[in-house]
């Protein structure tokens, strides 16, 4: 003889639900796939407060330890400026963008993309600094433009 699988006896409020999804009309069947829509929003967004909160971690580690990347001194500015004693540790992001060369900036691209998309709270910083990065890879480009014809002048 096979068992029937049945749930959790326990859990009466579980065992109703499945009741009226299975047994119900339509519409229990498409609030369940709601609710289930609800919860994945919820997870997913208890990993980007996880991640944004490793980042931080991260990124707070490095500038204490004065081997902080780029994208550390521009994420300070936004989430955490109090939290670090050392003031010369927190840089001009314009500055911070305009120091670098484009293979760092190549390098940078991706982070400030997973920023925007994690760090809601800060989403229009993150936008703002990725319109500086294609502003000063402009200019970067057009300085080797320059230098080129230069060259091929003299």
């Amino acid at each position: 003889m096979k068992k029937e699988k049945r749930p959790y006896s326990g859990d009466q409020h579980h065992s109703n639900k499945l009741q009226k999804t299975n047994m119900g009309p339509k519409k229990s069947g498409d609030l369940s796939a709601i609710e289930l829509e609800k919860e994945q929003e919820y997870a997913m967004k208890k990993e980007d407060e996880f991640h944004l909160n490793q980042a931080k971690v991260r990124a707070t580690k490095r500038i204490i330890d004065k081997r902080g990347k780029p994208v550390d001194f521009l994420f300070s500015v936004v989430r955490f400026p109090q939290t670090i004693s050392d003031s010369s540790s927190f840089l001009c992001p314009s500055k911070v963008i305009q120091s670098l060369n484009k293979a760092e900036i190549e390098e940078l691209k991706p982070d400030i993309s997973v920023f925007k998309k994690i760090d809601l709270d800060n989403r229009d910083y993150w936008i703002a600094i990725e319109t500086l990065i294609v502003a000063h890879l402009k200019v970067l480009n057009n300085s080797n433009k320059m230098m080129g014809l230069c060259i091929h002048l003299f």
